[in-house]
């Protein structure tokens, strides 16, 4: 994906994260490379959601920048070979989502933390004990693990 973002000339604005300014006080050059930062951003964006599949969209789809679709990516696929029970999970709960169901998502945080083997005892633990699930991300804990 970087490959595709560079050759379109806008992974540096994956990189540096674009900031929105408000355009009353900034003279017409500004407000020029402005838009261009934002068209830039823009295009970025859509080429990460064009590269993803349906299940990885849902999960950045709420991004508003293509910084932020993009280190919602990083988290979501840190330590792949520890979480792949974690993530059919969260292709169930996707699907169910799709289908209409109301899911929590604590509770589907807290099944997480519940199925998973014994080796993860003590992370389970710390999770459970130092973050507040309420106030955390399904892609959050997936990075915690």
């Amino acid at each position: 994906m970087k490959a595709l973002l560079g050759a379109q000339d806008v992974w540096d604005t994956v990189e540096n994260d674009f900031e929105e300014q408000d355009e009353a006080s900034l003279s017409q050059g500004v407000k020029e490379t402005l838009k261009e930062s934002r068209k830039r951003d823009k295009k970025a964006l859509f080429l990460i959601y064009q590269s993803v599949d349906e299940d990885t969209f849902e999960k950045i789809s709420n991004a508003t920048t293509a910084k932020e679709a993009w280190d919602k990516l990083q988290t979501c696929n840190k330590g792949v070979e520890q979480v792949k029970k974690i993530r059919l999970q969260t292709l169930r709960v996707n699907q169910l989502k799709r289908n209409g169901e109301d899911v929590d998502e604590v509770k589907v945080m807290e099944k997480i933390l519940r199925t998973l083997n014994p080796s993860f005892d003590f992370i389970v633990t710390n999770i459970e004990e130092n973050k507040d699930l309420k106030t955390m991300t399904i892609e959050q804990l997936m990075g915690s693990l």
